[in-house]
């Protein structure tokens, strides 16, 4: 378990360096990413609000695509199996990431959020 927390995020660690590497927001995918890393997080009562990301996924007005389609703004997180809705409604899992990985997904994502009660969030000590 050390291993996988190894590179954890802990209070006052940067992101923005990483996130650069997608340099125009005009690239990112339209989409939220959801940080928590169990898919128990996204269960009452850990969840700070809950159901609320649905209806604010909903709210947001969609892009075109390259291919003249529309494109739904969702809420995504590498919690759980990639593919599967987690228990708060509207937030599907892209699946586990290495470190490399998952920088790679936060990067590509319009914003960050956090809906985990600060207590409930580790900060293993390897």
């Amino acid at each position: 378990m050390c291993s996988e927390l190894k590179w954890a995020l802990l209070p006052g660690y940067s992101i923005e360096g990483r996130c650069r590497n997608v340099t125009y927001h005009s690239e990112r995918e339209h989409r939220g990413f959801v940080l928590g890393k169990q898919a128990r997080y996204f269960e009452a009562p850990d969840m700070a609000w809950p159901h609320m990301l649905k209806p604010i996924a909903e709210s947001v007005e969609a892009t075109d695509a390259e291919d003249g389609s529309q494109t739904a703004f969702q809420f995504v997180t590498t919690s759980g199996e990639a593919g599967t809705e987690l228990p708060e409604p509207g937030v599907v899992s892209i699946g586990w990431r290495n470190q490399e990985g998952w920088f790679e997904a936060l990067a590509r994502s319009k914003l960050l959020v956090s809906l985990v009660l600060a207590r409930k969030i580790p900060l293993g000590r390897c």
